[in-house]
């Protein structure tokens, strides 16, 4: 009977045993299951998380790339010069040279004949630059010989070169056809009218050429070296230059050897005598204007000799 009980209880015991086992069989199952998707699940973020990383830092790789490209082109655009205009070609040493005289020896030269009797003024121009000016250039002198005025004036009051019809005026200082052209000009109140316009404050007309009274009683053309110059550069820009043809060699007046001299010479108003030059040595053409009063014939020629000299081989031979 006892054997028999316990065999139901081993067999019931058995069968609650099992239940129990099973149980915790399914728990480790479901552990390990649960661990597998947790492990799955933080697999999948990492991967997310990496891919998303790497999405970022190509970006972000991206963005700086570009960025730097976009400085460097900013900074490449700041560096780039901008375009200015075609400068102007500076005039080297020897350019300068060959327009500009020694002030300090020129005026020693001049101001020996500036004295107490006597009075002195040059100018020398090469082109429109002022070469030389003594102090004594825009000084309002006696105007003897000034044939110029009344044949550049006629381009503006009538028009056209007088060449065709007054040509004695420049070419033979002609004193009868040089009057006709003032008459052409509308008469010396026009003259001087277009002499003010043009910035020729120390010329004057005060009589007609050849009018010794009216010169005698105190109405006398005037002019500065500096104003004679400046006519003389606008004779040259007309082409009419060569017009003057007065021998100053005749004078006594040394020309350099070389050199070409268009002149005009003017004397006896005032005790004057001027000379009207373009000095020339077949390319460049220099203006160089002496008026003295008081002087000598030989005096004014010797000033225009020594004037010459310095023109010629500092302008000229020194400057090429």
């Amino acid at each position: 009977m006892l054997s028999s009980s316990n065999a139901g209880n081993n067999a019931l015991y058995g069968t609650a045993g099992g239940n129990k086992d099973d149980r915790g069989r399914r728990i480790v199952v479901i552990v390990i299951a649960a661990v597998v998707v947790i492990a799955l699940v933080i697999s999948g973020v990492l991967v997310w998380r990496s891919s998303n990383s790497k999405a970022s830092q190509a970006k972000a790789q991206s963005q700086a790339s570009s960025a730097i490209a976009n400085n460097s082109k900013k900074k490449s655009t700041a560096k780039k010069p901008k375009k200015s205009a075609t400068a102007k070609p500076k005039k080297s040493a020897s350019d300068t040279a060959s327009q500009v005289l020694d002030k300090q020896v020129m005026d020693a030269i001049v101001n020996t004949y500036n004295t107490g009797s006597g009075h002195a003024a040059v100018s020398v121009m090469s082109g429109n630059v002022d070469s030389y000016a003594s102090s004594t250039a825009s000084n309002s002198m006696n105007a003897a010989g000034l044939y110029l005025p009344p044949w550049l004036a006629y381009y503006d009051l009538v028009g056209g070169s007088p060449a065709g019809g007054y040509g004695p005026a420049l070419s033979a200082m002609d004193n009868g056809t040089a009057n006709e052209l003032i008459d052409s000009d509308g008469g010396m109140d026009a003259l001087n009218s277009w002499l003010d316009s043009h910035g020729y404050s120390e010329t004057r007309f005060g009589h007609l050429y050849g009018d010794v009274s009216a010169s005698e009683n105190g109405y006398q053309n005037t002019t500065s070296s500096k104003d004679a110059a400046n006519l003389l550069t606008q004779l040259i820009a007309k082409g009419e230059d060569d017009l003057l043809n007065y021998d100053i060699a005749s004078d006594g007046v040394s020309v350099p050897d070389g050199a070409t001299v268009h002149a005009h010479r003017g004397m006896g108003v005032g005790n004057a005598y001027d000379y009207y030059m373009v000095v020339s040595d077949g390319s460049k053409k220099i203006v160089v204007v002496v008026l003295t009063e008081g002087q000598t014939k030989e005096q004014a020629a010797s000033l225009t000799s020594v004037v010459l000299q310095q023109v010629w081989q500092k302008m000229f031979i020194s400057g090429k």
